[in-house]
């Protein structure tokens, strides 16, 4: 069985061979039933060629002895016909087909009226027909037909007038041949036919089928097209999550040539280690028919190592064997993701200014209106102080209104500093004589239950305010003692000197490296949680109890360590006590500046000009200005004012005005007051305005500005200053 199957598979190959070097070259590049058709008439010439002498040698011999010498022409001439359409098989196949009939039927012909039945003639008229039916075709076939009863009807009509020689070798030799060529045409309708329809209606299942195959080829030239044209990637994945198919996107994704991906791993190869489990388990799910989750996020490694984040979406579908697979679409929203985050954080900064400038408008609203009021109660204060007995139970009392006036003012100016609507000039300041001062302060006020520890190690200049520092380190001491006052503790207060190099300052932008100030305050008490840290800075943000915080303090402190250039950090956990590090830049060959000693306040006596919306303002003014030697007229009007001024001006001396009045701003008033003497010294009052600062009314002639609330020994100063700078230029 072995040897036959061997000899079988031998003879094939050899088959192989010959076909491919006598078939037409085109034959192996076209459709299926002309491939046949080709492989047929091979066939039948091949054989012809090859085992066609087995019968023509005994042919032609009988023929000779017989001396039909015809006969020896006609199959003489069959036989290299169809060694010559082997060689000739660059020809058409129909030009072929139609040669090697054409012999048949004419060498068939030719033996039935020569020899009659006994020389076979009507086989070769059945194997013309029935190549022409299975190479050309049904209509072919029917015309052969056709031309076959036509012939043999022929050779009856010469047998019927007997001049056909072989007919006197039968009795009733006419009927025997109706006979005959009835049967033979009843069976050569039947083959061909036969042949012919079954040959016709496979090559209309071949039609079909290369139609489905071009519809096939065409919808998946289309699924590529789209897939590749696609932002996501695509890959289909079978049951052994081994990876089938994959599109150029999954490639540009994940960093891997076609090669790779496609070479013998799965798809989670490719995932990274956090999201491994997660994705595995849903795959199992998909395995074992449960729902799977079909929409998720997941992270991948890419070939270069980069973690992506991948937005995914999978459904499934199984192939005509039943085997399940997973088409997966996955979009990379790695940058997607990092762009949302920097959104929500420029979100968060917008959000935080928007609500520095609602504070800042509300500290601009209240500004003026409050610094008025201060104004009244400073300056009854200042007046009643000049009247009072002193060392009396109502000096006492009258100087604690001037104190809280005074503490007012402070409170006002710090909610303007912390909104940016009002700065200070920044000044050397040894930051050690300011932290002594406090612990002076709070060795006094700080519970017993609480310990205050301090190592002073630097005598280092800042440049900055000294009002600023103390008022930064009394809110860290005073929120680190509140901390501590039911549990007691210790108060740890640090100054030393430290050099920040690059790598610390990084992650801070506002600090460069260099020489700084190290200040620690650091508590022991209750601490804070992670979420409230994250809000410690923001303005009215406090964890204390209702009543017992604004919530301004830190965010006051935050804005002052920021404007003198410095950083402050916070570190604390709950039960463990919190710890604030503040950095400020050591200023270089600068020195301290020293307190003025107190002297008595400046006097005069020039006609000041004096004018305010307010009257107690007005009043209190006049009253100062009056009791410091000078020579008043107040007005509370700044119309009054300008009528009083184009009829009087060379009778005053200096004009001090409000900003913020009606019907004329004070800065349009000085404009008008100059206009009419160019030269007059205006002073101008403001608690606050967005429409002056000192350059811009150091633009319009104004010598200087008096911010309310106005404290008496400020105001003689200012007053003084300005008058003796407007004589110094008259005299020049």
């Amino acid at each position: 069985m072995i040897l036959q199957t061997k000899t079988v598979e031998k003879f094939m190959t050899l088959w192989s061979v010959l076909e491919r070097r006598l078939l037409p070259a085109y034959v192996w590049a076209s459709d299926p039933l002309t491939f046949w058709r080709e492989r047929i008439l091979f066939i039948i010439c091949f054989l012809a060629a090859v085992l066609g002498p087995i019968a023509l040698i005994p042919s032609l011999w009988i023929a000779h002895q017989e001396g039909l010498w015809s006969v020896v022409l006609l199959d003489s001439t069959a036989y290299f016909t169809a060694v010559v359409i082997i060689i000739g098989r660059n020809r058409p196949l129909k030009v072929r087909t139609g040669a090697v009939s054409f012999i048949l039927y004419a060498l068939g012909v030719c033996l039935l009226f020569i020899l009659g039945p006994v020389g076979a003639g009507y086989l070769w008229l059945f194997g013309a027909s029935v190549i022409i039916s299975a190479i050309i075709g049904l209509e072919a076939a029917i015309w052969t037909l056709v031309l076959n009863a036509v012939t043999l009807l022929s050779i009856a009509v010469f047998m019927a007038y007997g001049q056909l020689p072989w007919t006197i070798q039968f009795d009733n030799a006419l009927e025997k041949w109706l006979v005959m060529s009835g049967n033979f045409l009843l069976l050569n309708a039947l083959v061909t036919l036969t042949t012919a329809m079954m040959l016709k209606g496979l090559s209309k299942a071949i039609s079909r089928e290369q139609d489905i195959s071009r519809s096939f080829q065409e919808s998946e030239e289309r699924f590529r097209a789209i897939s590749e044209f696609s932002h996501h990637a695509i890959c289909i994945i079978d049951e052994t999550a081994k990876i089938t198919w994959v599109n150029n996107r999954m490639l540009e994704i994940s960093g891997y040539s076609r090669g790779q991906v496609l070479g013998g791993g799965t798809f989670l190869d490719f995932l990274a280690p956090e999201s491994s489990d997660f994705v595995a388990n849903n795959y199992l799910k998909f395995l074992n028919g449960e729902v799977y989750q079909h929409h998720y996020h997941f992270n991948i490694i890419r070939a270069d190592g980069e973690n992506r984040l991948i937005e995914k979406y999978m459904t499934d579908y199984a192939d005509k064997h039943g085997r399940r697979h997973l088409i997966i679409s996955m979009l990379d929203v790695t940058d997607q993701k990092r762009a949302e985050a920097e959104r929500k954080v420029m979100e968060e900064r917008i959000r935080q200014g928007q609500k520095m400038e609602a504070i800042g408008t509300l500290s601009g609203g209240i500004a003026h209106d409050f610094n008025n009021i201060l104004s009244s109660v400073l300056g009854y204060a200042e007046l009643a102080l000049n009247t009072v007995e002193m060392e009396t139970p109502l000096e006492k009392y009258i100087n604690g209104i001037y104190q809280a006036g005074i503490r007012a003012r402070e409170l006002v100016r710090q909610i303007l500093m912390f909104s940016r609507k009002s700065e200070k000039e920044l000044k050397p300041v040894q930051v050690n004589l300011i932290v002594k001062e406090v612990l002076n302060l709070l060795s006094s006020t700080t519970p017993s239950n609480i310990k205050i520890e301090h190592n002073m190690n630097s005598k280092s200049l800042i440049l900055g305010d000294a009002v600023h520092i103390h008022q930064v380190l009394m809110n860290l001491c005073t929120n680190a003692v509140y901390a501590m006052e039911d549990t007691g503790g210790v108060l740890t207060i640090n100054l030393t000197d430290v050099i920040l190099d690059e790598f610390f300052v990084t992650p801070y932008p506002d600090l460069n490296p260099g020489n700084y100030i190290k200040l620690e305050v650091l508590d022991t008490g209750t601490g804070m949680s992670p979420d409230i840290l994250e809000h410690i800075f923001d303005p009215f943000f406090t964890s204390k109890k209702p009543g017992e915080g604004t919530g301004m303090g830190l965010s006051v402190v935050h804005g002052i360590i920021k404007s003198s250039g410095g950083e402050i950090l916070v570190e604390s956990t709950p039960g463990n006590g919190s710890a604030f590090t503040v950095y400020l830049p050591i200023l270089q060959n600068g020195s301290a500046v020293e307190i003025e000693p107190l002297t008595a306040l400046p006097r005069g006596n020039e006609h000041i000009l004096f004018i305010d919306d307010e009257v107690r303002i007005a009043e209190i003014g006049e009253e100062i200005l009056r009791l410091l030697g000078y020579r008043v007229t107040i007005r509370t009007s700044s119309l009054e004012a300008l009528d009083l001024f184009k009829r009087r001006s060379n009778e005053f001396d200096l004009v001090v005005t409000d900003m913020t009045m009606p019907n004329l701003t004070g800065d349009r008033l000085a404009v008008e007051l100059m206009k009419i003497r160019p030269g007059i010294p205006v002073i101008l009052c403001t608690g606050y305005s967005k429409r002056i600062s000192e350059e811009a009314a150091s633009d319009i002639g104004i010598m200087a500005l008096a911010y309310k609330p106005i404290v008496k020994a400020d105001f003689a100063k200012t007053i003084r200053k300005v008058l003796d700078e407007a004589k110094g230029m008259t005299q020049g």
